[in-house]
């Protein structure tokens, strides 16, 4: 706090010749001296205890900086007279006064400077919950093709399932072409999840030519890779 020190010193020294200053000039080029003295002895108090919380201890400190401003503005324009005298009785005090509220000024912002924390890199887990939100609605309509095709098997409604497999071939080329989908930022997710979908596009193509005998071990391949996928996205309680 050297730099409050300094200011405190510089002011008291003004104000031991306030009344001198007052005396030798008009009522309210004396007055608006005197507020000024004031303000600058606040502005060094408030800086030098600052007060909590941090938004009102910032407010004030910032209001009094700019009735500050204000005051020495009013002053200078009191001085612009056509009178020696006058100014160079008053100019020993604007200095130090203009001094202190630079030293207190710039105290003040180092302290501000100090409560700002760098923004902390977001965990693991809210990159993935990022990155599940754009993963999961693109990789819907393949779930739902794959449950339509897989239930007109078992249902035995050929209709159904050559539309199920059509809709299913369609639906996994955008997941594997989309450049940033199967990368989630956790690694060891990916292989598992780019390998499930590859093995599901097998699937939809085995289904289409009526190779059902392939159809049930890509299922089974399918069904191997997304347990892995889901092991490794539990612990964000995320699913593939």
């Amino acid at each position: 706090m050297t730099d409050i020190a300094g200011a405190r010193t510089a002011g008291d020294f003004a104000r031991r010749f306030l009344p001198r200053a007052k005396a030798e000039t008009n009522l309210e080029t004396g007055s608006s001296l005197e507020r000024l003295l004031k303000l600058q002895t606040e502005l060094c108090d408030r800086v030098a205890l600052p007060t909590a919380p941090y938004s009102e201890f910032e407010t004030a400190v910032r209001g009094l900086s700019e009735r500050i401003a204000r005051e020495e503005a009013e002053l200078g324009r009191l001085l612009v007279v056509p009178d020696d005298v006058l100014k160079r009785t008053l100019g020993p005090y604007l200095v130090p006064i203009q001094l202190a509220g630079v030293a207190a000024e710039g105290e003040l912002n180092d302290y501000l400077n100090s409560l700002r924390k760098e923004p902390e890199p977001p965990s693991m887990a809210e990159l993935m919950a990022g990155w599940h939100q754009t993963y999961a609605p693109a990789v819907q309509p393949v779930k739902t093709a794959l449950g339509k095709a897989l239930g007109a098997r078992r249902s035995g409604d050929r209709i159904q399932l050559s539309s199920g497999c059509r809709e299913l071939s369609a639906a996994v080329v955008p997941v594997l072409d989309h450049p940033q989908l199967l990368r989630s930022p956790d690694a060891q997710v990916n292989a598992s999840l780019r390998k499930a979908y590859q093995h599901i596009q097998r699937l939809a193509g085995q289904c289409t030519a009526g190779n059902f005998k392939e159809v049930d071990k890509s299922l089974s391949l399918m069904q191997s890779e997304l347990q892995i996928a889901a092991a490794a996205l539990r612990k964000y309680s995320l699913q593939p």
